[in-house]
């Protein structure tokens, strides 16, 4: 009996022991598990992190490409603007030419007029002189206009008219009435080409001038090009980077769900993995508390046998000393 109750408390004293080690051994499973938890976590928010700073770097890389479109496309306006005056002062220069042009043509024709007015208060002879001067220039101008003069006719309409009247040879107030009547004719027509020959000049000044800004004009369209296509790069840039800015958002977020349903499914393991051995443990805590209870009855019930059978010793015991001192008598 005292074997067995030794035996008994041993087993109780082992599966106390036992139960001891378990918990020991769950401990630093426990504090690994919440370890791979802190882990994982530091590794979200690294990734996180880093992926933060490549969104950050290609914004500033789009900005810096945006600021330096920008800057271009300022210079070649700033560019334009200056041939744009450029072309402004040759334009002013080029009428202020004009106008003295025109008035140096007015102040000729002035001139002209003035030295015919001279010549008509000239003699006779200076006037048959002129009117063989103004014939013959009126029939070189003939040559060349488009409405010529009809000299023949008007000297034969005044022959006839000499004739019926009787006009007198002595008399010359037909002819100067006929000389004034060829000269305003011929100063219409002087004035008639004069005209033409100021449209001609314009027209070769003009055809001269634009000769010259043909340079600057190409350069102003080149120009007016290379802005245009700098700022449809710069459209399509800008574009480009909001899409870009787009995916790497939509990236991020990705990555933000993937690492919160990976960290939600490791800690969902974790707990998992703790309420099993939770359970395992209290599953064997209560076996060995169950062992014990069932141990210490035991013990108790061998205990209580054995005190039971304690006096029945003693009295055989004292009936054999007894037995012993009669046999001596």
């Amino acid at each position: 009996a005292e074997r067995r109750e030794r035996e008994l408390s041993n087993t109780v004293e082992s599966l106390r022991r036992k139960l001891k080690r378990e918990k020991e051994s769950a401990t630093p499973l426990l504090s690994t598990l919440q370890e791979e938890m802190v882990a994982m976590k530091q590794q979200h928010s690294v990734a996180l992190l880093k992926e933060q700073e490549r969104a950050s770097d290609a914004e500033e890389r789009a900005r810096k490409l945006a600021a330096m479109h920008e800057e271009r496309v300022a210079n070649l306006e700033a560019r334009l603007a200056e041939l744009s005056q450029t072309v402004g002062s040759y334009d002013r220069l080029r009428q202020d030419d004009q106008g003295a042009i025109l008035k140096l043509k007015d102040r000729l024709i002035q001139l002209e007029l003035e030295r015919g007015a001279e010549k008509a208060d000239a003699d006779l002879e200076a006037l048959v002189e002129k009117f063989q001067h103004l014939k013959q220039s009126i029939e070189v101008a003939n040559e060349t206009a488009e409405k010529k003069v009809d000299l023949k006719g008007i000297l034969k309409e005044w022959q006839e008219n000499m004739m019926v009247e009787g006009y007198a040879s002595t008399d010359h107030s037909l002819c100067h009435e006929e000389y004034s009547k060829l000269k305003r004719e011929f100063e219409v027509y002087k004035q008639q080409q004069q005209q033409m020959a100021v449209s001609n000049v314009v027209a070769a000044t003009n055809s001269g001038t634009g000769d010259e800004f043909e340079p600057l004009k190409a350069q102003i369209s080149s120009l007016k090009e290379r802005i245009s296509l700098l700022t449809n790069e710069l459209e399509q840039t800008q574009a480009d980077h909001v899409l870009l800015m787009e995916e790497q958002k939509s990236e991020l977020k990705k990555e933000r769900a993937r690492w919160k349903e990976k960290l939600a499914a490791s800690e969902q393991e974790s707990r998992s993995k703790l309420s099993t051995l939770e359970e395992q443990l209290t599953r064997q805590r209560d076996r060995a508390v169950a062992l014990m209870q069932e141990k210490e009855q035991e013990i108790a019930s061998l205990k209580a046998s054995f005190h039971s059978l304690l006096p029945s010793r003693t009295h055989k015991r004292s009936q054999s000393s007894d037995n012993d001192g009669s046999g001596e008598v």
